[in-house]
């Protein structure tokens, strides 16, 4: 909110008074059209946030064997490889506004609790389509006004960590395995209906300086304790659950993004920092053939 932009609707000729963020991006913003999608177009999908999983991981020369998984993955999707980590998109909720609505975040929620209503993101365009929307993350819920956000924007389900009541938490966040596992358990109830329907994801245990390993990953990247661990078992639990996901629905759109690049983690920093030009987002998107 503090960076001051001149916006190039305003005529130079006269004295300007510099935008805000949130105020140009409000004056340039336009919505896009109604979409309407036929049946045939409807696919159930999953969007599965990795934190902190930037696309520099899957280099086997930096990272021999961390990504093993998401590389044989990234091999049979879609794999975006040019996207990097504009302004505005530097942590979790940034990046979700961003890659789900087009624009920054330029201001948190307003006084009625709706969140960038204003704004019309691909979650309206699905539930204007009949798509059920449901978010399963490992962190609280209202961390960020997330909560705010999703309802503002057609969810009827948005849960974390105290509403999956695991005995099986770390500090503030439920461990992924945990989150994977309760997802199946959404995936298996939403099967049951002909609607369509999206659900959203958020990983956490790669979160921070050191990360964490879930319980049920028993074999480690490294002997050292290093949070690269936490990427080498976060890569099996993906590919664990999207391979029984696709055993309830083989068809299952899914989609791997990282929201965001890495942090400062004490273990990879310095070959981040010496490779900072080539840092990129994961952005996979697999429609079910792999």
């Amino acid at each position: 909110n503090n960076l001051t932009v001149r916006s190039s609707f305003i005529n130079d000729s006269r004295k300007q008074k510099p935008l805000s963020l949130k105020e140009y991006f409000t004056e340039i913003y336009s919505n896009p059209q109604d979409t309407l999608l036929r049946e045939k177009e409807k696919k159930d999908f999953i969007v599965i946030y990795l934190e902190s999983f930037e696309k520099t991981f899957l280099n086997t020369d930096m990272f021999p064997n961390l990504s093993n998984w998401l590389n044989k993955f990234a091999w049979e999707s879609n794999n975006y490889s040019n996207i990097h980590q504009a302004y505005g998109t530097s942590w979790t909720m940034w990046w979700m506004i961003w890659s789900q609505c087009g624009i920054p975040l330029v201001h948190s929620k307003e006084s009625d609790g709706s969140f960038l209503s204003w704004s019309t993101c691909i979650w309206d365009i699905l539930s204007e389509n009949w798509y059920t929307l449901q978010y399963v993350g490992g962190a609280e819920k209202s961390f960020a006004d997330k909560d705010s956000f999703y309802a503002s924007h057609g969810f009827k389900n948005i849960e974390w960590v105290d509403e999956i009541e695991s005995i099986n938490t770390y500090d503030w966040w439920e461990y992924d395995d945990n989150v994977f596992s309760h997802s199946l358990e959404k995936i298996q109830k939403l099967e049951q209906n002909d609607i369509p329907y999206g659900l959203f994801m958020l990983t956490m245990d790669t979160h921070g300086k050191d990360g964490v390993m879930s319980e049920t990953c028993k074999i480690q990247y490294s002997q050292d304790d290093t949070i690269l661990n936490s990427y080498f078992c976060t890569d099996s639990l993906v590919s664990k659950f999207i391979t029984d996901a696709r055993l309830i629905n083989p068809d299952v759109h899914v989609f791997v993004i990282s929201d965001h690049y890495a942090m400062n983690h004490s273990d990879t920093i310095d070959i981040l920092n010496e490779f900072q030009n080539q840092r990129r987002i994961l952005f996979l998107s697999n429609n079910g053939s792999w």
